[in-house]
């Protein structure tokens, strides 16, 4: 496939007749749309969901096999611990203990509603 699509561009590219012109027909060639939507399915939703846990205690495990020091294993349990903890008080604390009205969408939106939001 990309044998094929790296033939076309060239292909298409040799017919422009300037440089400006092959670099914006590379250029568009390449472009690629990865937006998505809202994932609607409850498997995938699961799917996803112990993907994450999978890729996470497969790097822990790696994390400690590398170093094999169970401070550093204490130091990660601890790391992973309080990031959860911290997750849980942007999107779940705040939204149901503090500002019923907002709704989060990611860190970003938490950031910038601390900066943003009035001093009470």
């Amino acid at each position: 496939m990309e044998y094929s699509l790296r033939r076309f561009c060239i292909s298409h590219a040799a017919k422009a007749s300037t440089p400006a012109q092959r670099r914006v027909s590379y250029a568009n060639v390449w472009k690629v749309n990865l937006s998505t939507g809202d994932l609607k399915s409850s498997k995938a939703i699961y799917a996803k969901g112990f993907a994450f846990l999978l890729m996470g205690i497969t790097a822990a495990i790696l994390i400690l096999l590398e170093t094999a020091s169970m401070r550093i294993g204490l130091l990660l349990a601890i790391c992973v611990w309080a990031f959860c903890r911290f997750y849980y008080f942007a999107f779940y604390v705040i939204e149901h203990y503090v500002d019923d009205q907002f709704r989060f969408a990611g860190l970003i939106d938490f950031a910038r509603y601390l900066i943003g939001r009035p001093r009470a």
